[in-house]
């Protein structure tokens, strides 16, 4: 980079950050995507023109931060008065010269960006605490508001303008790159680095085995106990599981056959008041010539209480329910068998 340039990035930072900024007019037609950019440049000039107005400083805001973090490490400078506004400057195992009055230092960065480094800033201290002298004008306010006192003015619509005897321009050839395109810029070092994941602050946690809130299942207290939770306030005892079986044999060709079993959860403490049920159906059907069977078994393994339905069709459809609960001391074991008309 040329000295005196006042700019210290060596990177096209720039162009990256006006490809983001038009990721969306740049695949818009030549003329809509001029006319796109035109809006866009002319509602920034005002909002920049705007938001200068408020700034108090003499100094733009982010020229301070980075001045900032230079003033930061010349804590650990030792600047040494040679006269005449030229200084020796230690900064850890090295050596500096610094000439204050014509803003040069042998590290060359004062002359490259424009703002003094921190070893000039440590010669600075040294004779005055006040850093905007040395300073490049361009970062200054007024320049700021020079550079954007210029508005663009309004243009009426695209049906308002002249017909141009021109040959109409023609898009340009796309030519694709190898690999996935880059839609974002690179971000300087003393930037902080875009967030990729959504933030959690505000949201509540909440247990998927006890459904508490302030903790997730991994560290739950219930975890690996067998404990059977279905709400939020009431917490119930380890729980036995009974299932039914369900048996079918089809025959001949074109059947079709489906079945269902189904799971009863029993709770010890209130045994007496819930006994087990459980329960087993079925359903086949055939073609037109075509024989099947249907057999259902239901049964509970703590007790001996068991029923059992057996069907056999011809060209037709049948469905069947079985239910057998549990023996109590009030009522005989039970089984119930629902069988629909069959179509024949």
């Amino acid at each position: 980079m040329k000295l005196g340039s006042n700019c210290d990035s060596v990177d096209n930072n720039i162009c990256e950050s006006f490809n983001k900024w038009i990721i969306e007019p740049r695949y818009f037609p030549i003329i809509s995507m001029l006319e796109a950019i035109r809006c866009k440049v002319m509602i920034r000039i005002h909002d920049m023109s705007t938001k200068v107005a408020m700034w108090q400083q003499g100094i733009c805001p982010n020229i301070l931060k980075k001045l900032k973090s230079q003033v930061n490490s010349s804590a650990y400078c030792h600047a040494i008065s040679c006269g005449r506004d030229t200084f020796e400057v230690q900064h850890n195992d090295h050596k500096w010269t610094v000439d204050l009055e014509k803003k040069t230092c042998s590290c060359r960065y004062w002359q490259l960006a424009g703002l003094p480094c921190c070893h000039a800033i440590s010669c600075i201290y040294y004779k005055t605490n006040k850093l905007d002298d040395y300073i490049a004008s361009c970062f200054t306010v007024k320049e700021i508001q020079k550079t954007y006192a210029h508005l663009l003015q309004p243009v009426e619509g695209i049906q308002n303008w002249p017909t141009s005897q021109m040959a109409k321009p023609l898009p340009p050839k796309t030519l694709k790159m190898l690999g996935k395109p880059k839609k974002e810029r690179r971000r300087e070092p003393h930037e902080k680095p875009k967030d990729k994941r959504m933030s959690k602050i505000g949201c509540v946690i909440r247990c998927k085995i006890c459904k508490q809130p302030g903790h997730n299942k991994s560290t739950c207290a219930r975890r690996g106990t067998g404990e059977c939770v279905t709400s939020t306030n009431k917490r119930k005892q380890p729980c036995t599981v009974s299932t039914s079986k369900a048996k079918k044999k089809c025959t001949n060709v074109g059947f079709l056959c489906s079945e269902k079993t189904a799971t009863t959860i029993q709770n010890p403490a209130k045994s007496n008041q819930r006994p087990i049920v459980t329960f087993a159906e079925g359903r086949v059907a055939t073609i037109p010539g075509g024989t099947a069977s249907l057999r259902l078994e239901a049964n509970v393994p703590s007790s001996q209480a068991t029923a059992k339905v057996s069907i056999k069709i011809t060209s037709g459809i049948a469905s069947a329910r079985v239910k057998v609960q549990e023996p109590s001391s009030r009522k005989a074991p039970s089984t119930t068998t629902v069988l629909p008309k069959m179509a024949q």
